[in-house]
């Protein structure tokens, strides 16, 4: 099973990732990848919650399906950090 399928618009399979689950990402403009935990998962967004280094602070950042699906992100993912999957590359 894939991150992400392809019909019509590229959109995520909400059954492949959940809220909960820890998340390394890195998207093509960020210099490092921020590590999270999902928040939300709908078709065609995955919102990620991480801890800037301020406390008592969260932020957040947005995986559109669409900007995962053109090689835009470097997704890692896991259930339970102990089955790690990979979408995307180097960027």
């Amino acid at each position: 099973m894939s991150l992400i399928e392809v019909k019509d618009y590229p959109l995520f399979n909400v059954d492949e990732i959940k809220p909960g689950y820890a998340v390394w990402a890195k998207h093509r403009s960020w210099s490092e990848g921020l590590a999270g935990y999902v928040q939300t998962v709908s078709p065609t967004e995955v919102a990620v919650s991480y801890h800037p280094g301020i406390s008592h602070i969260m932020n957040h950042y947005i995986i559109t399906s669409k900007e995962a699906a053109n090689g835009e992100w470097h997704i890692r993912y896991s259930p339970d950090l102990e089955t790690i999957k990979e979408y995307g590359g180097n960027v």
